[in-house]
């Protein structure tokens, strides 16, 4: 309510057309349509990239956009109206390419889009969103590790950072305190280092006295290194970004 006319919010939800996404060839302009059935909704992308002939992006999907309700103010600070945060899961979508299409693009024709789930659930509670990865291997098809928000349920809010192996080779884990409500988490690498997984995260979560922290985690295996407490409470936001020094403002 007061949000917009729409059936959440600002949006209209119209699951019946499904899901449609437009692949823009950059060099010709060519633009291929394809509709995904069933349809999903999502806020973030995790990496982009080509692979066997499909456009492949791994992304954060919600089966509706129930989240966007959820995330109310009115929903947020009312107990009486508290519920489990909608499911969602890191999954790639993979788009077979039509031989560039012919500029106008249109949804019938050639193999149908594929939406195949990459996280264990078991360790991101069904719930992923807020990815980063290591700058490295943005668009590398052979890319391994999505850090994000996950959940310990019951919860009406996201609740842990997760590791996800989106390659299966059990390299997922998770991070969490009690009570403590983790922001976006920020990769940043160790200079030199080798391995996707070598560096740090730094993610700012709202400690379970109001207080805030800047959390520090080992991207290997999400042990915590360091907890810098703010001197002030800050307020709990979704994103972030990591300069190094004398990376501009």
């Amino acid at each position: 309510p007061g949000a917009g006319p729409g059936s959440h919010g600002t949006l209209d939800w119209l699951p019946e057309r499904g899901t449609r996404v437009h692949v823009l060839d950059r060099r010709s302009g060519a633009v291929e349509v394809h509709v995904v059935q069933p349809p999903f909704f999502f806020f973030h992308v995790c990496n982009t990239f080509e692979a066997d002939g499909a456009v492949c992006v791994d992304l954060c999907a919600f089966d509706d956009p129930e989240i966007v309700s959820s995330l109310s103010l009115e929903r947020l600070t009312d107990d009486s109206q508290a519920r489990d945060l909608p499911r969602s899961r890191v999954v790639r979508l993979s788009l077979p390419r039509r031989g560039g299409g012919d500029g106008g693009g249109d949804a019938d024709g050639g193999a149908a889009p594929e939406l195949v789930p990459l996280d264990d659930v078991s360790v991101s509670g069904g719930f992923a969103d807020l990815p980063k990865i290591n700058p490295r291997v943005a668009g590398c098809a052979d890319y391994r590790f999505v850090y994000g928000i996950g959940a310990a349920r019951p919860t009406p809010v996201s609740n842990r950072l997760v590791k996800t192996d989106v390659a299966g080779r059990g390299g997922d884990a998770a991070f969490e305190v009690a009570g403590m409500l983790p922001g976006e988490p920020l990769f940043v690498p160790r200079p030199g280092g080798a391995e996707e997984d070598d560096g740090v995260l730094l993610s700012m979560g709202t400690d379970p006295d109001g207080g805030s922290s800047l959390y520090v985690l080992a991207a290997q295996d999400m042990r915590l290194l360091a907890q810098c407490r703010s001197p002030v409470p800050l307020p709990a936001g979704f994103h972030g970004c990591w300069l190094e020094e004398g990376g501009g403002s």
